[in-house]
């Protein structure tokens, strides 16, 4: 039979999605997999210390790179990558986990094996990763493998969650048809009556507003969702903050850009003039205790409009199957020009800062200050950094690092 084999196919479709890189952690049960999954010069295996290590690289790459993908083995290696897993679950990153399984034989005969909590059943694990996956797959058939693979990494590029795979070790290398050329789709489609109504519900609402404002999440990460949003203000000229979550994901240099908002901590000014909106549009915000500063923001549910991945709200009414992109394209051209907000900013920033943005700090003192650190950091970035802010005092610094554009 002419064809590939089955970790061909699943690296080949790897390759068609711009993935150059995956993260791995060989064990007995993928060991095959992996000789078949490296056969593709296209793809670079990242050997890793261990499966957690491997999950947090995993989500590092579908950060930057849209989708990413690791390998490991059954049990053990699966448990100890879940906790990763389910953080990009929580930041609605698409990770392809593909684990290598017992051989069918040992499934079918329901066989105690090794790498497991001794039970029988070993569907367990799948059942544990479907509480941080949005689709779990078991392939066990050679002929059902390509449909398997290519439903999983649909669903984990339309739903952008984590999908986890596992592959019964002896079938890692059976032949199945090659690969045919196809798109994944990265969004679901839109109800078209609901999205009409939606729509003019928002422009209508926004249209009335004497200062709108727009506030960014981290749901705008997408680069198509990020640019709509840029467009939309360029067009209707409303100045935008984002969360501490979704720094960078517009550019900062946009000149309706304001500074992060972040309840009481916010950019100077950004606070005043967003809580002080009639009308903020909330676009991809992930409401927690820690983008909101402890629940310490002041927003009014009747002045706001949240628009989520497959959702929004807005005067007490929600719409469904409207998804995030649809709506904010469907918005461009619909607003009247409004640059209330703005004006009032610049105005604020006029007046207490004289023209002055940043603290003058001399080279000159002996004491290294946190405002001279950061200040010496913004001055060395470029387009082509990467800035990772670790938790705590670094992230809470680094949101006033002003990025250069990309």
């Amino acid at each position: 039979m002419n064809g590939i084999t089955i970790g061909e196919y699943l690296s080949k479709r790897l390759s068609s999605l711009k993935i150059k890189d995956f993260f791995a952690v060989p064990g007995d049960y993928n060991l095959v997999l992996l000789d078949e999954i490296i056969k593709n010069k296209s793809l670079n295996m990242i050997n890793c210390c261990n499966e957690l290590n491997a999950s947090y690289a995993a989500d590092g790459y579908a950060r930057v790179n849209g989708l990413s993908a690791m390998v490991v083995t059954f049990g053990v290696g699966g448990l100890s990558a879940i906790n990763g897993i389910a953080g990009a679950y929580a930041e609605n990153l698409p990770v392809i986990i593909i684990s290598g399984a017992p051989n069918t034989n040992s499934l079918q005969r329901r066989e105690i094996v090794h790498h497991t909590t001794g039970l029988h059943d070993h569907s367990y694990i799948r059942r544990m990763f479907s509480e941080v996956c949005c689709h779990t797959e078991c392939i066990i058939s050679p002929e059902q493998a390509p449909i398997q693979i290519d439903r999983a990494i649909n669903e984990a590029v339309s739903c952008s969650k984590p999908v986890y795979i596992d592959i019964c070790c002896n079938i890692a290398n059976a032949i199945v048809p090659d690969i045919n050329v196809r798109n994944f789709i990265n969004h679901h489609m839109s109800d078209e009556l609901a999205l009409k109504d939606a729509i003019k519900a928002i422009h209508e609402k926004v249209n009335k507003a004497v200062k709108p404002v727009i506030v960014v999440g981290s749901g705008c990460r997408n680069k198509e969702v990020s640019d709509a949003v840029a467009k939309l203000s360029s067009e209707s000229g409303i100045a935008f903050a984002t969360m501490p979550d979704a720094k960078g994901f517009l550019s900062e240099e946009h000149p309706n850009y304001m500074g992060h908002y972040w309840g009481p901590v916010s950019s100077t000014n950004v606070c005043e003039i967003v809580e002080s909106s009639d009308c903020y549009l909330f676009i991809g915000a992930n409401i927690n205790d820690y983008t909101t500063s402890g629940y310490r923001n002041n927003i009014s549910v009747d002045k706001l409009i949240q628009i989520d991945r497959m959702s929004l709200q807005l005067d007490h009414k929600c719409f469904t199957r409207v998804y995030i992109n649809d709506v904010i394209t469907g918005l461009h051209s619909k607003i009247k020009k409004n640059d209330a907000a703005l004006v009032q900013f610049k105005k604020l920033n006029l007046e207490q800062e004289l023209g002055i943005s940043k603290t003058s700090v001399k080279a000159s003192t002996n004491k290294i200050s946190r405002q001279y650190l950061y200040n010496m950091i913004e001055s060395k970035l470029t387009k082509d950094h990467l800035v990772l802010a670790e938790t705590g005092d670094s992230w809470f610094n680094g949101l006033d690092l002003k990025l250069p554009n990309k």
